[in-house]
């Protein structure tokens, strides 16, 4: 196994390993926003190659998102609607080239995450996401 040297590397993998299960979503939303916000200025710019692959990062952390939901709670599928919504909305903007949507995205993530950070505050809801195998 390759050891990282890189300090900041070094202390992000281990944010990752010791986050509970709340704030490892809050990281994600974090990372699907920053994505977005690259294919968006990248799509401004003309910079298309650079937007796509933003934007295809951005659908790689709604699938994770998608995948680690818990289908035997209602809220689930209900963010299974809205992670759909949003992996649409951002082929659609690749095929479009146009980011006028993205700005929609970037909001409902947002306010996902802010309800998160919440039930992360409370740390005594079970979360909807699927159990570690």
């Amino acid at each position: 196994m390759l050891v990282s040297t890189n300090p900041y590397q070094q202390y992000r993998t281990q944010g990752i390993m010791t986050a509970s299960p709340a704030e490892l979503i809050i990281m994600l939303y974090d990372g699907l926003v920053k994505q977005v916000q690259i294919g968006r200025l990248a799509l401004e710019e003309g910079r298309e190659d650079d937007a796509f692959k933003a934007l295809d990062h951005a659908q790689d952390i709604i699938e994770e998102l998608a995948g680690s939901l818990d289908m035997d709670y209602e809220i689930s599928q209900q963010l299974n609607d809205i992670y759909e919504f949003c992996h649409v909305t951002l082929y659609n903007t690749m095929l479009s080239k146009s980011p006028a949507n993205l700005r929609g995205v970037v909001d409902i993530i947002g306010s996902l995450k802010e309800a998160w950070v919440a039930i992360s505050r409370q740390n005594r809801v079970h979360l909807p996401i699927a159990a570690e195998e």
